[in-house]
This record gives C-alpha cells, sequence and structure tokens, in this order.
C-alpha cells in the first residue's frame, strides 16, 4: 500500500496555522477543507501548483493518481522534482517534497493507470469531494465526467502550456451557501422596518437631545427620520433620483454642526440604503420555477428541501429572512448595541419561523431536520444563496441540434477559444502519437510543419459539425509548436493557484465560481471566462 505523509496538530495549533484564512471563510469554511478528500488525475507542474494551493490552507486529504514516470521535461519546470526522481512514477515522486508544505494534511498516491480505475468500477471515485484533472486522455477524462455527473462530484480540469492556461468547472449542480458579493448593500430594512426597530428609531427626539448625544445617534436614524418625512410628504412612496436629493437636504437641516460624523455617514448612506426591499428576481423566479416541479424523496440534497422551506416563508412573508448584520456606523456604544440586538433578535424570529416550515418537510420525508448552525446560516445568507448548473454535453456535444455555446463562441472567433481548442487538440495528438507537438520538424511541399496540419486535423474533428470552415489561428497553434508541451512554472503558478481557488470555493460552498471555462493568456497578460 502506498504511504501517506501526515502529522496531526493539536486543536490549538491548527486555529494558529489558519488564522488569517478562518477570518476570510470562517470555522464552517474551515471544517468543510479538512473534511475534504481531493483526487488529483494526472501529476503535472500545473496540478501540483494547485495541490500546492490546497495542501496550504489545509485540505484534508489529496490524493495522487497517475502512471506515468518521470522524464526530462518534468524536472524542468515543476520544482518537486529532481534529477534524482527520473524514472520514478511521477505521483511517487512529488510526494515527500509537496507533503513538507503542510504536514497536517494526507497526502497519497496511487500508480494506477486512471483508465484502468475506471474499467473497476465507481467506488474508487465516490469518497471524493472534487477531482481534478490534468493532462490525460480526453476520452478517459469524459468517462470522469460522465462518471461523476451524476454523483455531483465536481471535476476540475486545469492544464498549461507554454504561454497559455485553462481552467474548466463541470457539476450537475452547485450550491453556494455564502455569495459573499462585497457590493452587497446592508439589510436595514428602512422602507419598512419591523414594529421593534420602528418604535426604536421613532423614539429619538433629534431636537430635544444634548450636542454630545446628537453627535453619537447612530445615522440610521436620522436616515429614517428624513425618510419617513419625506415619504409623509409624497404619498408614501419610495424616493427616486430627486427624492434622494431632498433626504440629504432634510439631514443636513437637522444636523447642528459640520463635524458630525454620523450625519455625514447617514448622507453618504441615502442612495444605497434607502431603497424598496423586495425578493431578489433571481431566488424569487428560482422558487417560483424550479422548485414547483420538484418533488422531495430522502434522498434529496439537503439544500433543495431547505429551498422549499424558504418558499414557504416567502410565500408567508413576502420576504426573506432578516440578516442578523449590521454595518459599523459612528454611534455610541449603548445605542449601537441595542440596535444591533434588535436586527438579532428579528433574524432569530425568522429563523425560528423557517425551521417550522423545514421541521415540516423533513418530517414529511421521513429525515432529520439539519443542526441549528447551518440552519442559521443559511437564513442569514438568503440573499446570497445561489444553485448552479453546468451542462454534461457542452463543450463535447458536437451535434447542432443540441444546446451549445460552442457554435456562437466559433462565429465570434474568439482568440481564447483558439487556446482551448489548441489545448483539445494536443491532448488527442498525444494520444495517437504519443509525443507533444512540435517535437517532429518534418515539413510538407509548402513548407508547414505536419505537426500543424495534424493540430488542425484534431481541431476540426471538434468543430466540424458545427462549423467546417473553422480553423485553428497559426499564432496559436505556432506557440504549441514551439514549446513542444512544456508547461512553464509562472503560467502553471498562476494557472494552477487560481483552479485552486476555484476548487476551494466548490468546497466550501461560499463565494461563486466561474462559470464554467477560464483561459489564461500569458502573452497578453489575459484572464478570460466563457460558457461551454
Amino acid at each position: 500500500m502506498p504511504p501517506v505523509h501526515e502529522m496531526c496538530d493539536s486543536p490549538v495549533q491548527q486555529d494558529i496555522r489558519y488564522d488569517r484564512q478562518i477570518r476570510l471563510w470562517g470555522d464552517h469554511g474551515q471544517t468543510a477543507l479538512e473534511n475534504a478528500h481531493v483526487l488529483v488525475c494526472g501529476v503535472t507542474t500545473t496540478s501540483c501548483e494547485t495541490v500546492k494551493s490546497l495542501i496550504l490552507p489545509g485540505v484534508g486529504k489529496i490524493t495522487l493518481i497517475d502512471h506515468k514516470v518521470v522524464e526530462k521535461e518534468d524536472i524542468s519546470s515543476n520544482f518537486f522534482l529532481t534529477k534524482a526522481d527520473l524514472g520514478r512514477n511521477r505521483a511517487e515522486a512529488v510526494l515527500s517534497n509537496i507533503s513538507e508544505l503542510n504536514p497536517s494534511v494526507k497526502v497519497s498516491y496511487d500508480d494506477r493507470n486512471v483508465a484502468d480505475v475506471l474499467a473497476s468500477g465507481d467506488e474508487f471515485f465516490k469518497k471524493f469531494t472534487v477531482v481534478l484533472v490534468s493532462k490525460i486522455d480526453r476520452k478517459v477524462r469524459r468517462k470522469i465526467e460522465k462518471l461523476l455527473y451524476p454523483l455531483t462530484i465536481p471535476v476540475v480540469l486545469v492544464e498549461s502550456t507554454g504561454m497559455f492556461g485553462r481552467i474548466r468547472l463541470l457539476f450537475k449542480e452547485h450550491f453556494v451557501l455564502e455569495a459573499r458579493n462585497e457590493h452587497q448593500v446592508p439589510d436595514l430594512r428602512l422602507d419598512n422596518p419591523f414594529p421593534e426597530l420602528g418604535e426604536y428609531l421613532q423614539s429619538f427626539d433629534l431636537e430635544k437631545i444634548d450636542d454630545c448625544d446628537h453627535k453619537h445617534v447612530p445615522m440610521i436614524v436620522p436616515l429614517f427620520l428624513a425618510l419617513e418625512e419625506w415619504r409623509n410628504e409624497n404619498d408614501r412612496r419610495m424616493p427616486d433620483y430627486k427624492g434622494k436629493k431632498a433626504i440629504r437636504e432634510k439631514i443636513n437641516r437637522i444636523r447642528r454642526s459640520p463635524d458630525e460624523e454620523n450625519f455625514d455617514e447617514a448622507i453618504a448612506a441615502v442612495n444605497s440604503m434607502i431603497y424598496e426591499r423586495r425578493v431578489p428576481t433571481e431566488i424569487g423566479d428560482f422558487c417560483c420555477e424550479v422548485l414547483k416541479n420538484k418533488s422531495l424523496t430522502p434522498d434529496t440534497p439537503i439544500h433543495w428541501v431547505m429551498f422549499k422551506a424558504l418558499h414557504d416563508f416567502i410565500n408567508k412573508t413576502n420576504k426573506l429572512p432578516q440578516d442578523p448584520t449590521i454595518p459599523d456606523m459612528f454611534s455610541d456604544s449603548k445605542s449601537f448595541v441595542r440596535l444591533a440586538k434588535l436586527y438579532r433578535d428579528k433574524a432569530q424570529e425568522d429563523v425560528e419561523l423557517f425551521k417550522k416550515f423545514l421541521q415540516h418537510h423533513c418530517s414529511s420525508i421521513g429525515i432529520p431536520s439539519p443542526d441549528e448552525k447551518f440552519i442559521t446560516r443559511f437564513c442569514s445568507n438568503a440573499r446570497g444563496l445561489r444553485v448552479m448548473f453546468c451542462d454534461l454535453d457542452g463543450f463535447e456535444n458536437t451535434d447542432p441540434e443540441l444546446p451549445t455555446k460552442l457554435p456562437e463562441l466559433l462565429q465570434s472567433n474568439e482568440d481564447n477559444l483558439h487556446a482551448f481548442l489548441c489545448f483539445e487538440a494536443a491532448l488527442d495528438f498525444e494520444q495517437q502519437f504519443s509525443r507533444h507537438p512540435g517535437t517532429d520538424y518534418e515539413q510538407m511541399l509548402d513548407g508547414q510543419y505536419k505537426d500543424a496540419d495534424r493540430l488542425n486535423f484534431f481541431s476540426s474533428k471538434i468543430t466540424k459539425a458545427l462549423d467546417s470552415s473553422f480553423q485553428l489561428k497559426e499564432d496559436y497553434i505556432d506557440e504549441f509548436l514551439r514549446i513542444c508541451g512544456l508547461e512553464l512554472n509562472s503560467i502553471a503558478t498562476y494557472t494552477g493557484g487560481l483552479a485552486a481557488q476555484e476548487t476551494i470555493k466548490l468546497i466550501t460552498r461560499q463565494f461563486i465560481p466561474i462559470e464554467n471555462t477560464a483561459i489564461y493568456n500569458g502573452i497578453t497578460e489575459e484572464l478570460q471566462t466563457f460558457v461551454l
């Protein structure tokens, strides 16, 4: 049995080691990482850089699988290999050096051919959270995708050649619990405050309080009072651009001195925090269209059950659950703590109502309810919930009658699509000729290298059913022939880092992953995403 490198840290050591990233994705995100098991099919420079960027933040387990041996070109760009590794299995050779990056991560290797593992069934793959593939045979990759798609195990393709890198995500569905939109406006409910909030805001008499208290009133108070005054004068409608300008003037009339920072904050918040609160279209439409025909069973993923409960909550309240957090603001401690408590209490009240709907659905299909913390996070992040889908056919589909973005991209003649097709053609080339394109300098009568013609041939096999006139651009062919399949460490590092970032998004269900393909062009220093 191949060795596993591991060394366990105490919980305190773990907290110290991962302190900065825990601040980013929280204890629950770190726990998801530590419970994850990632399979890497194909040990290349780029996949090793991806693994490096997964080991450092503490992904629990990583398994490397590759049947090939280390060759000279591998050593030239892969920092985890040395000359002493020549002729060794690639997965075994990188294991010791890559494991040293974080001894608390369990890293193991498998020297079998992925194709042979596939032939033995799907049991081997079921235990993994995410599967990364890099420079393996296209047909084998396709079998992996078809196997894992119904199992809802994401596949991440990550590769680089020369000055180009590519990433592609494939999953049946991906539930994003925390989108973490940095531009998301705080949910203060100023348009329709809940009773306790309205009563508290109305309790302030800004004309009678002393100057010190006036300077420390939370900015939400003058903002709300000015909004209410304007709405009472305008048939209770919400303000447009001119109305917001009038509200700023009202706030300025309430202030007593130019140095009141709380009033500066209130004026700055008029544009962003005064709006009519509605259920976001993408969530409302999703609940209405997708869920109405979806029946629940004991095997239904829990996020679908929770979306059903959310649908019931929206129908009951015409709102999403309250977000318990409020933005930091200039205020005295007593007022801010009271205000924050009002929002937390309302959020908890909404959680309790949501739990009633959730418990009804869970009991109807005979499954236990999720734990309290998960339910609370779901409700707190309701505005950022997403479910993403990928098409299994996608790029591989060459039937003009079936949906695919490829014809549209071929017509637009996007430069980076040529790089993507060169990757695909090069993999087919290597499978047939057992060498990289560009390593044979034989020319045809017109002076063109035969390998260039072969790349065009393999590319046309992909595109001919959709656009028989499509031709790869010579600049891209020349680059792939010039580099002879080599990976440049700088491009591999950048591409691998991006792939690790997308993998972490998939594992933690935080932040929104790309949809679904990214190409990095190191010549122009451009990163482009598109859907295939």
